[in-house]
């Protein structure tokens, strides 16, 4: 699969793109490749029960149909690693700034402390393997101002001061997507994860941290075969986290931000 085998399947309005794909997914069979794309998404989901604000023609709102028979489900969380490197290379082409641009754990893709895209990956498992891949990317793009509640979104319009056009932005991202997806269907796990690990947020770097028993101080080391986020304590223990199980502390002023 490349990107020239994919088949775009263009919609003026939907709730959900990722809702679209699985709509159609009971009707009809979806080749791989296959791309659900909108240019008003009003109900965008994010992991969890967070939602996504998009303004009309403004973003990159689009869905991946994948295939990954090869992958067994308790490795799900390695196509969570091929979108969030392939945002994150659609960002850095783009952006060109002296921002980092990293992958806040699990897979929202930030440049410097704002947050410019989230990802939504729902596998359909069938016996031991994953049979179908909804892959849901939201990318801000050319939004220039948000309204909802979340606390840091920027777009590339904020970074670059110019439009970006969303069909190149769109044919960037697939092409990468497919790089990332291919060196996990040819065994180059090692590749991609080293890739994710050393582009996550806040990697290395002493933090203040939360989960359900107190405040404390860690270092983000990584993620385990799971996908739970690594965070090695001052005494040296590492604790592992699934999703939401840990906050951050920004600073005083900020407040916390959940992981």
């Amino acid at each position: 699969m490349n990107k020239k085998e994919s088949k775009i399947l263009r919609f003026e309005h939907l709730e959900s793109t990722n809702s679209k794909a699985r709509e159609l997914l009971k009707n009809s069979e979806l080749d791989e490749g296959s791309i659900i794309i909108c240019n008003d998404q009003s109900a965008g989901r994010g992991y969890g029960t967070n939602a996504w604000e998009s303004a009309p023609e403004k973003n990159l709102t689009a869905t991946w149909i994948l295939k990954p028979s090869f992958l067994t489900a308790d490795r799900q969380f390695w196509l969570t690693k091929v979108l969030s490197l392939a945002v994150r290379d659609t960002v850095i082409h783009f952006h060109k700034g002296n921002l980092p641009v990293t992958i806040k754990w699990p897979n929202d893709v930030y440049v410097g402390n704002s947050k410019i895209s989230g990802i939504l990956v729902e596998n359909n498992i069938f016996g031991n393997n994953i049979q179908v891949t909804v892959a849901g990317v939201g990318l801000n793009v050319n939004q220039e101002e948000f309204y909802s509640d979340i606390p840091n979104p920027v777009s590339l319009k904020q970074l670059i001061g110019k439009d970006t056009d969303l069909e190149h932005c769109l044919e960037i991202l697939n092409d990468r997507i497919f790089y990332y997806y291919n060196l996990l269907r040819t065994s180059q796990s090692e590749r991609l994860d080293f890739e994710y690990t050393n582009s996550l947020y806040l990697l290395n770097k002493p933090s203040l941290f939360k989960d359900e028993t107190k405040q404390f101080e860690g270092i983000i080391r990584g993620t385990d075969d799971y996908g739970r986020l690594q965070i090695e304590t001052t005494s040296g223990e590492i604790r592992n986290y699934d999703f939401k199980e840990v906050s951050f502390i920004l600073n005083s002023n900020s407040g916390e931000m959940f992981l």
